[in-house]
């Protein structure tokens, strides 16, 4: 056999010259995936890349070789990123088309999501409730731990307030004012070191990942990062504000008066600016689908998505308001507020003015009032947690090609909220029945006065007494419980649990088709 190149003797059935290593069955291997082609094939038939030395120009078409095309002189092939796999707006591939309207709007996404961990960072040493008035002006619903807090009373505020209540004794109302105050006290601790935790880890990532983006060390940003630390934000106002609700509205014939907490005006801001800047941010991902969203399963799946982040937001607003009503027809009052600030601050000290707290089944229930319905509060701040995440998975799903469902946590959150029911009714039924032994025992008032008959005619006390009798019966018979907010919660959990198990069936469907193409 005779080589075709260098006219060298070779063995017959040899596959490769001895003399000059050239191949002897006229094939040639392909520069990219090394498959066997003609050896007058200009491109790969396996893999389509071009193997006969020569490039084509972009502009005309004409392949040559050398650095400029002989046919228009333009050489701009030659142009490109010195790190094309990981540039900031993708991979340059010399044609012009660097930014892309893809690439533009993942960029923009990011900016919005950067932007929105500013504020969120910013805003979040900034929490705190204050008191807000309306109507007369008075005092009604103050109280030394339940107005006017900043998010680090909890760092030393706190106990001093606590230690000047003074309940110190043994007493039932003791124990039921210090249980529900330390509650309080430790719920508040938890909300702000898991606050500031969350918030400046998940800021420090997201800069660090769109910095590293920027240098071109990789081409993932800060997306997932951003949408967790605005969460977090989320979670840290709505918790802080859960604890310290309570509104006190006094309807009456020459003034009609309202006292409760709201969230600063400052931190109000700060949520409103976050939230529009995660709802671009979302806008901007799903616009940067293109032709993908022309695709049914990409219509379900963007349209389960919506609904879930409406579901969810739904879910953390009700949460947040959860907690007691409690209203008195007779005087014209309503008060409502979460169970710790409710607890605290309403139902236990009104019912003990009028209680006399010696009947064993009495304070037993007084008990279960207090305990079952701090704990309510507990679980519903959990939640609260576990819903702020929700709602960053939901957000991070309208963009993503593969997303997770969110089955987990949506029964994780359902099942929450079933129990933080139960305690709550617990803690109302309790309330109910130490009124209904209170007001038994008001009718002893009757005869009191027997040892104050050498003091004169005492007719005028007696009917006062009568008078203060009849009222306190006619209080406590108006005085009217019922839970707020996490029933609405618990509709949309379940809500939001059966689209989640919706996207988990979706998912399998996608994923079965993609395996059989």
């Amino acid at each position: 056999m005779v080589c075709k190149k260098c006219g060298a003797e070779t063995l017959e059935g040899a596959l490769f010259c001895g003399s000059c290593g050239s191949r002897l069955d006229g094939k040639k291997p392909c520069i990219s995936c090394k498959q066997l082609n003609d050896e007058n094939s200009a491109y790969c038939v396996f893999c389509g890349t071009r193997i006969d030395g020569k490039k084509t120009c972009s502009r005309c078409g004409t392949a040559y070789e050398g650095k400029f095309c002989p046919g228009c002189g333009y050489g701009g092939e030659e142009k490109k990123s010195v790190n094309p796999k990981s540039a900031p707006l993708g991979e340059d591939k010399g044609d012009g088309k660097k930014w892309t309207l893809k690439k533009i709007l993942n960029f923009t996404a990011s900016c919005l999501g950067l932007l929105g961990v500013l504020f969120a960072l910013i805003f979040t040493f900034f929490i705190g409730v204050s008191q807000k008035t309306a109507g007369v002006k008075t005092t009604t619903g103050k109280s030394t731990l339940f107005m006017a807090q900043s998010l680090f009373y909890f760092f030393g505020g706190f106990f001093k307030d606590a230690k000047a209540l003074g309940y110190t004794g043994d007493t039932l109302l003791g124990f039921a004012n210090n249980f529900t105050v330390y509650t309080y006290g430790i719920l508040g601790m938890v909300i702000t070191l898991t606050t500031i935790a969350l918030v400046v880890t998940f800021a420090t990532m997201a800069v660090t990942k769109f910095t590293m983006a920027m240098l071109g060390k990789t081409k993932k940003y800060t997306d997932k990062w951003s949408v967790l630390t605005i969460c977090s934000f989320f979670f840290g106002t709505g918790a802080f504000y859960g604890l310290h609700r309570y509104t006190t509205q006094v309807s009456g014939t020459t003034a009609n008066t309202s006292v409760g907490v709201a969230l600063k005006g400052g931190v109000t801001a700060g949520i409103v600016v976050c939230a529009i800047l995660l709802g671009l941010f979302a806008v901007c991902k799903i616009v940067a689908q293109g032709k993908a969203l022309l695709k049914a399963q990409t219509i379900v799946k963007l349209v389960l998505g919506v609904v879930g982040i409406a579901f969810v937001s739904v879910m953390f607003v009700c949460v947040r308001n959860a907690g007691v009503s409690c209203s008195f027809t007779t005087a014209g009052t309503e008060n409502k507020g979460g169970f710790t600030a409710f607890l605290y601050t309403f139902a236990l000290p009104t019912i003990f003015q009028y209680a006399n707290i010696t009947d064993k089944q009495i304070e037993a229930k007084v008990e279960s009032a207090v305990i079952f319905g701090n704990l309510a509060q507990v679980l519903l701040v959990v939640a609260l947690l576990l819903i702020a995440f929700s709602l960053c998975s939901k957000v991070m799903a309208t963009g993503a090609q593969k997303s997770r469902a969110g089955v987990g946590s949506g029964i994780t959150a359902f099942v929450l909220l079933i129990v933080a029911l139960i305690f709550a009714i617990i803690s109302i039924n309790a309330m109910e029945t130490i009124r209904d032994l209170s007001m038994a025992q008001i009718p002893s008032l009757d005869g009191g006065l027997g040892d104050l008959g050498d003091l004169g005619d005492l007719g005028d006390l007696e009917g006062a007494l009568d008078g203060l009798q009849n009222m306190l019966s006619s209080y406590l018979l108006d005085f009217e419980l019922k839970s707020t907010g996490i029933v609405v919660a618990l509709v949309f959990a379940g809500l939001n649990l059966g689209l989640s198990i919706a996207q988990a069936v979706l998912n399998v469907f996608v994923k079965r088709r993609s395996d059989n193409e």
